[in-house]
């Protein structure tokens, strides 16, 4: 069982708080809700579902002008507010999304980290609050980011409005269904390319009209499509030119547009192929790709280093190959050239054993013991050897990058820090070691010796 301990500081603070926004103190701080109850229904912006991982009573949250309050259910009437947080004070929102299992088994929630001020009323503590999806946590977070916003007076009612149509144009783009239709759209895009590259159409036939009323659909489509992109990351315009992924969307959209609106210009319908790299925008909306091929992009340096070391052990078979069997066969080892490609061609496998048996034995059909050392230890140290080194630098990269997506329990545990009171609790390595722990604490909080927590 949770139990929460009321201190006065933190009652004289909302005490303040309260007699600032002119509120009835005395009908509201109680010995039974030190925190308050049920605000008023016109008060509440948003309300849903939330639970806390550092509380196990908090079942609701109800957001207002100032503050979000977590409370105990949804029940104006028997609920009760367990813990608040003022909006002024928050310094940093993040969510880590849902994927990895709790250690009983049960699918993790999502977790919405909510970072405060360390000179504000909890001292720079961090709420973990659980909700049901990802994108409720996005939800919450732009609700919050709206009504913190609304706390300046500064903003004027069409910069308001404007800040308004930001938050619900991010709302709307970030839907799972609005995302699958822009997947939808960019698939048939592409076999629409493809039927077009098959049929091989001739201009001025119906067929090329056709395709060509398609291009001006898909590219205007995708055009509002990047326009919604840009107009949702407007609170955060540099988040969008940093992700790669946004940025290969502008400029596959920006081609698309140049290609069609400047066709008759020489030498800008070379920007028509741009219109083949559609499929790749699939890579930045489905996350089984987009993780591969964020763990591509991140292992291409110790990749590039691996292949170096293939590139020039290569090289110097092909210069002992062009040495030793340039009279025996010089179509493949005549020249420096002809040597590296019969050398590249062994390390695909195609067709070399051929070459060897037809070009490279002797007048009774006996190889020479030196040919096949020389391409036995080729095949053992490069294709065996340095090509798996290159297949395991890909994989380790993409389990370090699986393991970076997938926030764990424990980093989210040690995100910045809890109440003081509670920093002990965080270093825990077992149930029991948390159980332990958790009834010292107890001993220490229990002042009175009366086997309950005192008010401190």
């Amino acid at each position: 069982m949770n139990v929460i301990v009321p201190n006065r500081r933190r009652s004289s603070l909302f005490e303040q708080q309260l007699t600032r926004n002119g509120s009835a103190v005395p009908d509201l701080l109680d010995a039974e809700n030190p925190f308050g109850t049920y605000p008023p229904v016109s008060e509440v912006l948003a309300t849903g579902p939330m639970r806390s991982r550092q509380n196990d009573t908090i079942e609701h949250a109800a957001l207002t002008n100032d503050r979000l309050l977590l409370l105990t259910s949804s029940d104006p009437e028997q609920s009760r507010v367990v813990d608040f947080f003022y909006l002024a004070d928050v310094e940093e929102m993040t969510f880590a999304k849902k994927g990895r299992k709790d250690p009983d088994g049960a699918p993790s929630m999502s977790l919405l980290l909510v970072s405060t001020n360390l000179d504000g009323h909890d001292r720079g503590r961090t709420y973990e609050l659980q909700v049901d999806a990802d994108l409720t946590a996005q939800k919450w977070k732009d609700r919050i980011d709206v009504a913190m916003k609304a706390l300046h007076p500064e903003h004027s009612a069409f910069t308001q409005t404007l800040i308004n149509i930001q938050v619900q144009t991010k709302i709307f783009y970030q839907q799972t269904n609005v995302q699958f239709c822009f997947a939808i759209f960019i698939f048939f895009n592409f076999v629409s390319s493809v039927v077009e590259a098959e049929l091989k159409v001739q201009d001025g036939t119906p067929e090329k009209t056709v395709f060509r009323f398609l291009e001006w659909g898909f590219t205007i489509f995708f055009t509002i499509e990047i326009l919604i992109n840009i107009v949702s990351s407007a609170d955060n315009i540099e988040s969008f030119f940093f992700d790669r992924f946004k940025m290969f969307d502008l400029i596959v959209v920006i081609c698309s547009l140049l290609a069609l609106l400047l066709e008759s210009v020489p030498g800008l319908g070379v920007l028509r192929v741009m219109r083949a790299f559609r499929i790749m925008r699939l890579f930045g909306r489905l996350s089984s790709l987009r993780d591969i091929m964020k763990a591509l992009m991140c292992s291409w340096m110790p990749v590039v280093n691996a292949m170096m070391i293939v590139f020039f052990t290569t090289a110097v078979y092909a210069i002992l190959a062009n040495e030793f069997f340039a009279d025996m066969a010089p179509f493949h080892f005549e020249t420096f050239s002809r040597s590296f490609f019969t050398m590249f061609t062994v390390i695909t496998f195609d067709g070399w054993v051929d070459m060897v048996y037809t070009d490279m034995t002797l007048d009774d059909g006996t190889l020479q013991a030196g040919v096949v050392l020389f391409f036995g230890s080729f095949i053992v140290l490069v294709v065996w050897t340095m090509m798996s080194v290159v297949v395991a630098i890909m994989l380790d990269n993409f389990t370090k990058e699986a393991e970076k997506a997938d926030v764990p329990l424990e980093e989210c545990r040690d995100h910045k820090c809890l109440d003081p009171l509670l920093a002990s609790l965080i270093t825990f390595s077992n149930a029991r070691d948390l159980t332990r722990r958790a009834t010292s604490l107890f001993h220490v909080l229990d002042v009175e010796q009366e086997g309950r927590l005192s008010c401190l």
